[in-house]
């Protein structure tokens, strides 16, 4: 694996782990999902990295997951709720 893509996964590692310790308090919850949307982010900017694609400064899993789709072989587990949210954002 390359080291670049190593980095993006401990970035990415952070993100969960943040979001672990910060999950039993209500008052936060909405950091909880930002940390989990952004360790999203971070795997699937990993991906990319691994297949030797342009990794885009954007915040956005449904354009990230598209540029994974085409660009990769990897095929990622995604529910019906899911890719239904992504063919509304697209």
């Amino acid at each position: 694996m390359k080291d670049k893509t190593n980095v993006w996964l401990e970035f990415a590692s952070r993100d969960i782990q943040a979001a672990k310790k910060l999950i039993s308090d209500k008052y936060v919850a909405n950091i909880v999902l930002f940390h989990s949307e952004q360790c999203i982010e971070k795997c699937m900017k990993a991906i990319l990295e691994e297949y030797n694609q342009n990794i885009p400064k954007i915040h956005g899993i449904h354009k990230l997951y598209s540029l994974v789709k085409k660009n990769t072989s990897i095929t990622l587990p995604v529910t019906s709720v899911i890719q239904q949210t992504i063919l509304i954002f697209r």
